[in-house]
């Protein structure tokens, strides 16, 4: 059982790191989820609850439960959904391989052994905020590279 000790806001990742002293007195960063507070107890291993931020295997989690930092070989560490507003979803077991809906939309089966936190990533706000000015509207798709405004040839 770890303990987070401080949440950090790094300028490189989009959502906000936690700190966690483990029990052997190392400290780790891992990726916040939603939920999480200074102080709070996050368990890791295969008796952890079904609480946001503990760290399980796949095969304890049920069907329908949202996941983020999630492994996709066993040991690898987490490399899926640990931006900001992410998640995967446990569709389904399917023997000793679990079906996970991706970020995506996409199905992938994985090992039932590969870990993942429960629960979203915080730090999805600056998303869902309102674009203010003209301007916003006129820059958005070019950071998708997409050509803004379109003009039809009808018109």
């Amino acid at each position: 059982v770890g303990e987070i000790t401080e949440l950090l806001h790094s300028h490189v990742h989009s959502a906000p790191l936690a700190r966690m002293k483990l029990p052997d007195g190392a400290s780790t960063l891992v990726v916040a989820t939603e939920g999480l507070a200074v102080g709070s107890k996050v368990a890791i291993g295969d008796n952890a609850a079904l609480r946001p931020g503990n760290i399980t295997a796949l095969y304890n989690i049920p069907e329908g439960t949202a996941i983020n930092n999630l492994e996709l070989r066993p040991g690898d560490g987490g490399k899926v959904a640990r931006a900001a507003g992410n998640s995967c979803y446990v569709e389904a077991r399917i023997g000793d391989k679990v079906r996970v809906r991706m970020p995506s939309g996409s199905l992938r089966e994985l090992p039932a052994n590969c870990r993942a936190t429960i629960g979203f990533p915080a730090g999805h706000g600056p998303d869902e905020l309102p674009l203010r000015t003209a301007g916003a509207v006129y820059y958005q798709p070019q950071a998708r590279r997409q050509s803004c405004p379109h003009v039809r040839a009808v018109a």
